[in-house]
């Protein structure tokens, strides 16, 4: 990876770490205000926080690489070759798109206000923390999908 494309890897850090920072700040502002102390939980939305929590943290993992692999496609049909450049872009929109995923979810959960939703808001931030986009880990990214494209196109 080249020099040049550490302003990508910033902005990709920048990014997530806002969207976990915006949890972070309404999740300590919920407990300032006593907000997780409920002792008439709803039932129903308990569960569908939980569902939505765990639907989402599954297809974080499914849909953004999906899209990825479409954009991927448009770019490269009109048969000019992938830059380091457009990967990155890729990446970003891959992080950024399952981040929001994870985020809605923890939002959900923290709205809910109920002592039960806060360890599944912590899990999902966890999976966040665990995907936080280092310079490695999008050098990795890059060059494993350099690579993967090289040998889906071996004529290029």
């Amino acid at each position: 990876m080249s020099q040049q494309q550490q302003p990508s890897k910033q902005v990709c850090m920048m990014i997530a770490g806002s969207l976990m920072m915006g949890v972070l700040i309404f999740g300590a502002v919920m407990a300032a205000q006593g907000k997780f102390r409920n002792p008439n939980p709803d039932p129903v939305l308990t569960g569908i926080g939980v569902g939505a929590a765990a639907l989402m943290a599954v297809l974080s993992f499914v849909i953004p690489p999906i899209i990825v692999s479409n954009a991927a496609r448009q770019m490269k049909s009109g048969g000019r070759q992938l830059t380091e450049q457009n990967y990155l872009a890729l990446f970003q929109t891959q992080m950024i798109i399952r981040f929001a995923m994870l985020e809605g979810a923890i939002f959900m959960n923290l709205v809910l206000d109920h002592q039960f939703s806060l360890p599944v808001a912590a899990a999902l931030l966890v999976n966040m923390i665990l995907q936080f986009p280092t310079p490695g880990r999008i050098d990795n990214w890059v060059r494993n999908r350099m690579e993967l494209d090289s040998f889906e196109n071996p004529q290029d």
